[in-house]
C-alpha cells in the first residue's frame, strides 16, 4: 500500500464474499493474519488513544477525501 488511505480492505470481493462485509483497522482485510497497525504489527505504536464499553454509541466525524467507485 501506499498510505493508509489506499487500503481496500483485501478487494470488494474479497471484503464481502469472504469477510462479510468487515474491513479492519486503516482497510486491512479483516481476516488478515498479520496487520500493520495491530498490536505486533509494524505500524503498531502502543498507545491507546480511547477506551469504549462494548453497545456504546460514539460520535465520528468521517472525511472523504477521494473516491474510487469507477
Amino acid at each position: 500500500y501506499y498510505e493508509h488511505t489506499q487500503m481496500f480492505c483485501g478487494g470488494i470481493n474479497h471484503q464481502w464474499s469472504v469477510n462479510g462485509g468487515k474491513c479492519s483497522i486503516c482497510g486491512e482485510a479483516y481476516d488478515q493474519k498479520t496487520k500493520l497497525f495491530d498490536k505486533g504489527g509494524e505500524k503498531y505504536l502502543g498507545k491507546i488513544v480511547r477506551t469504549y464499553t462494548q453497545g456504546s454509541v460514539i460520535s465520528v466525524t468521517v472525511i472523504v477525501s477521494t473516491s474510487i467507485v469507477e
